[in-house]
């Protein structure tokens, strides 16, 4: 099982917001995973409130297939860090991480343009979540704050920042 990176590393150098390869893996079948961590704060620095990060990551994961997803890329799954920092995307093939940064920017443009009327996706019969528990206009302040500091790409040998 391979260890995910931001285990081995001190969070506190990663200067956020920033989106870096976690972990590398294969199934039992050689086909790649790579799971990336989409990082909004540095841990003790900040959090994602409860209704931003509960709202954002209903619409991110649905958001972001419509840029990531094609015959040989597929999200698995979008999950927050237990530590509300931001998100761990779990994506089958091989993506670049470039290719995420400009999809997390673009998703969280679009979530920029949602009415405050907006169904969010996970409030139905079927799901059960509370609807106080969501906030599209505290996701939207999330995702503007981001924009407007623009995304590092964050690996071992270099950094680039994604701006509008």
């Amino acid at each position: 099982m391979a260890l995910l990176d931001n285990i081995k590393i001190s969070n506190n150098t990663l200067e956020p917001p920033n989106v870096r390869i976690e972990a590398s893996l294969c199934t039992p079948n050689g086909d790649p995973i790579i799971i990336f961590g989409l990082r909004f704060h540095v841990i003790n620095k900040g959090i994602l409130s409860e209704q931003g990060i509960h709202t954002l990551e209903s619409f991110l994961v649905k958001i972001l297939r419509k840029y990531i997803d094609d015959k040989k890329t597929k999200i698995i799954i979008l999950s927050q860090m237990g530590n509300r920092v931001g998100f761990f995307l779990s994506v089958s093939g091989q993506p670049s991480i470039g290719h995420v940064a400009y999809s997390w920017l673009a998703a969280l443009k679009d979530i920029m343009e949602l009415s405050k009327d907006t169904e969010i996706p996970i409030l139905n019969e079927h799901l059960g979540e509370p609807k106080e528990l969501h906030s599209i206009s505290e996701a939207q302040e999330i995702a503007y704050q981001i924009i407007q500091k623009g995304i590092i790409i964050t690996n071992s040998k270099n950094k680039l920042t994604l701006s509008q």
